[in-house]
Formats: structure tokens, C-alpha cells, sequence
């Protein structure tokens, strides 16, 4: 350290002592002492030049910390552009709810792109009763895992009451992008498993590994584009599986071949936490401001016709439509879904009829952030162990703020918690035909 720096050290230390003297703030100089016992005596010189520097000409400039203040601008923009007039938002109860939904993504970014490492995997929980977003569901669980396309994954696991399981190889063109489309799937009903029939292994990887019963291959689009696996694991209780917080998946994912053969995560330096940073960015704009809001693009069987909902169709099949914006569908699924708008005294009659074979079925409600609405507390959502199914399989379901009474009183009912709008969202997995379109009557209260 040259003499001028040890001078203006000693300035500071000075002046420090004085100030301390003078207010006599003796405890202060505890945090001194463990100061210099924590740094050294040179590492504590350096900090306190590094804080004279900062007061003189501000903030040191390091790629996280650029890629940190980016982000926060990122959610300020978010917030004025994505939740503003020109998305319909005016109402202040609509504007608390959408900075409800920005924290969930927020918290889903974070988990999936700063702390999930391709090459060092593990499954992060993608929603839950306080985490909603993409289109959640009461009954069903789902986990993602962001994978490296030049290594070999296995994945273990153990059926437990679930109706049905799938993993889905899902792609994007960058790493937080919104995905393009699923390259690759498998169920529960396709898996090879072991004696017991509950177990099962699960290899991932570009070649098939010799001698595996279980494989599913990563074949990308475009060599550079970046993949994801999507777990799904669905329910047909009485109660809906996300109550049940005790319910949890077996499932494991490891590295077991490939370039990172006895791999251990380096220590997180500068240049990767700036990276994975960015990519927490690119998710948060994927999923707000960038998102496709044109209805013309829009899924066919997802109706913008207030009352009114799609054609069943298989995502499978949709999927295949360039138009149809992507996702995290599942392959094996019919979707149907619509719009739902109701004066203060009205309310709906659903009919639907129901595959005679079918792995699950369901119907949510949900609010504009495709997330459903209160079902810990509320009727929101209803499988067919929930449901009163007649003759022909046959479901008749009341929607509106409050249960139906008079002629009606024998109908299932969703709650729509007194909201207006929403949207009601048909999920048949694995039918025996294509189900039929629900139909809804509107009626006054």
C-alpha cells in the first residue's frame, strides 16, 4: 500500500474514531474489531478504501451487479407495461392480483433459472396453492429440469396413487425463453416397470443407451435451442391433491454419462451468476409482456366467445399448429376452454358428458393470469371422484357466487368467488374418443 493510501486510510480511521468519541457509540467499535479479526488487518485497509472510493465515485460496476440492476428495471417495466390500460387493467382489484401473479413468476424464475444446474440436476416444484402460474391444477403436480442435450439423464421414480404420469421434453430457442413445443413424451401407461410395478427407470439423452427399457431422446429443432424436462403427476381425489401437504412425488434425476462424468458444480463466480440472471430476465418478459395476447393465435380450443367453450382437441395435435404459440400442454391431453362473463344476477349451467374411458378428467376456473382461483378455501375445481355423474355420463355443474338452490339444487357447483369473468378450463387426459364439447346456459338468479 503506498503512503498515500496508508494517509488516507488513516484519515478515515481517524475521522471514524472521532465520530465514535463524539457520539458515544462505543459499541461500534466492536464491529471494528470484528472487522479486522474477519479480513486482516490489510483486508479491512481494503475495505475501507473500497468505501471511500464508493462514496467518491459510486457503486462498483461488476457484471452481477449490472445484470441485478437490469432485473429490477425489468420488473418496474413489467409492472407499468404488462399491467396498465392497454391490457385492460384499470380496476385496483385486477392490479393487486396481477403484482400477485408477477411474484409467483418472479419466484418460478428464480428457481428455475438461478439455482438449476443442467449439469448437476434436480426437479424444482413448478406450482403449488401459493405458487400459480401457466395454468395450474388443483389435482396435479409438476416438476421442470433444465437439461444439457449432450448428456445422459436417468430418472427414477415410484407410482403411488397418481392416475396418470407423463414426461415431456419440452424445447426453446434460449434458456428462460417461452417454450416452442414438446419433441418427446412418455406415460405411466408406456413405462417398462420393475417386478414391484410401482418402480421404474427413465433414461433422457440424444443415443439410447444400450440395454434400457425407458428412453425418451432429445432431438431439437435447431442444434442451439435448449430443452426442458416437464413432470406431470395427476390426482382423482376427494379432496384435491394440492391440499394434501403431505403428498409428495418420487422422483429423482441424475447425470449417469457424458463430458461431465464425476461432475461437481464449480463455485458460482461473477460471469455465471451474471448469466442465469439474465436468464430470470428473459423468463419474466416470456411470461409477461412478451406473451402472445393476440386471440387469432391463440389455441383452437381456447374460445374468446364470452359463454362459450373450444372444441375439445388433443395438445398433441395442436401443438403441430406453428400459430399456436407453444407451451408447457401435455401431449395426451384433450383441452377445452372459454371465457366466462356473468352480470351480478346470472349465473351458468355446464353440461358435459364424460369419456367412458378416460385416464382423468377435470374442470377449473380460473382467473386472466391463468391461474385458478382459491381452492383452499373455495369450490373452484372439480374431478370425477368430486363430481355427481348421471346416467350416460352426464355432469351438470352450477356456476356462479353461491351455491344452487330451487330446481337446481342437485347440480355440482363452482364457485366463482363473486368474480364476473374468468375462465373455465376442461382437462380429459387419454380418452377413448374424442370428448364432446361442454355446453353452457346462461340463467338469472
Amino acid at each position: 500500500m503506498g503512503l498515500f493510501s496508508r494517509a488516507l486510510v488513516l484519515g478515515v480511521l481517524l475521522a471514524m474514531g472521532g465520530k465514535l468519541f463524539l457520539t458515544s457509540e462505543w459499541s461500534k467499535t466492536m464491529k471494528l474489531r470484528v472487522a479486522i479479526d474477519m479480513f486482516g488487518w490489510d483486508g479491512f485497509l481494503n475495505i475501507v478504501q473500497e468505501s471511500v472510493a464508493e462514496r467518491l465515485i459510486g457503486k462498483k460496476e461488476t457484471e452481477s451487479r449490472i445484470a441485478w440492476q437490469e432485473l429490477a428495471m425489468t420488473i418496474s417495466d413489467i409492472d407499468l407495461q404488462y399491467l396498465g390500460p392497454t391490457r385492460g387493467f384499470t380496476d385496483p382489484s385486477d392490479l393487486a392480483e396481477g403484482h400477485r401473479f408477477l411474484s409467483h413468476v418472479v419466484k418460478q424464475a428464480f428457481d428455475s433459472f438461478l439455482e438449476n444446474d443442467p449439469a448437476f440436476p434436480s426437479f424444482v416444484e413448478f406450482v403449488s396453492p401459493i405458487q400459480k402460474v401457466l395454468g395450474d391444477n388443483p389435482d396435479a403436480f409438476y416438476h421442470i429440469c433444465n437439461l444439457d442435450s449432450d448428456l445422459v439423464y436417468k430418472v427414477t421414480g415410484r407410482i403411488q396413487d397418481e392416475a396418470y404420469i407423463s414426461f415431456t421434453l419440452a424445447e426453446a430457442k434460449c434458456r428462460g425463453c417461452f417454450t416452442n413445443a414438446a419433441i418427446a413424451d412418455i406415460n405411466n401407461f408406456q413405462l417398462a416397470l420393475e417386478p414391484d410395478g410401482k418402480s421404474f427407470e427413465l433414461y433422457i439423452s440424444k443415443e439410447r443407451p444400450e440395454g434400457v427399457d425407458n428412453w425418451i431422446p432429445i432431438e431439437l429443432t435447431e442444434p442451439d435451442y435448449e430443452v426442458m424436462l416437464v413432470t406431470r403427476h395427476y390426482y382423482e381425489r376427494k379432496e384435491c391433491a394440492q391440499n394434501d401437504r403431505n403428498l409428495k412425488q418420487v422422483i429423482n434425476i441424475e447425470v449417469v454419462h457424458g463430458r461431465q462424468i464425476d461432475y461437481r458444480p464449480p463455485p458460482r463466480d461473477e460471469k455465471k451468476i451474471a448469466e442465469r440472471l439474465r436468464n430470470v430476465k428473459t423468463f419474466l418478459l416470456e411470461h409477461t409482456v412478451r406473451m402472445k395476447s393476440d386471440p387469432s393465435t391463440s389455441p383452437s380450443w381456447f374460445s374468446f366467445t364470452p359463454n362459450v367453450l373450444g372444441k375439445p382437441v388433443q395438445f398433441r395435435e395442436d401443438s403441430k399448429n406453428k400459430n399456436s404459440g407453444g407451451g408447457f400442454g401435455a401431449v395426451d391431453i384433450y383441452y377445452s376452454a372459454g371465457l366466462f362473463k356473468l352480470a351480478s344476477d346470472e349465473a351458468l349451467i355446464m353440461e358435459a358428458t364424460l369419456p367412458r374411458d378416460c385416464a382423468f378428467a377435470s374442470v377449473n376456473l380460473w382467473n386472466r393470469f391463468l391461474q385458478t382461483l382459491d381452492y383452499e378455501n373455495h369450490q373452484v375445481s372439480l374431478n370425477r371422484k368430486q363430481m355427481h355423474i348421471k346416467e350416460g355420463n352426464l355432469v351438470r355443474i352450477w356456476i356462479g357466487p353461491s351455491p344452487p338452490t330451487g330446481r337446481y339444487k342437485d347440480l355440482d357447483w363452482l364457485d366463482t368467488e363473486g368474480r364476473v369473468t374468468g375462465f373455465i378450463f376442461w382437462r380429459f387426459i387419454l380418452p377413448d374418443k374424442i370428448p364432446e364439447q361442454p355446453r353452457l346456459t346462461l340463467v338469472k338468479v
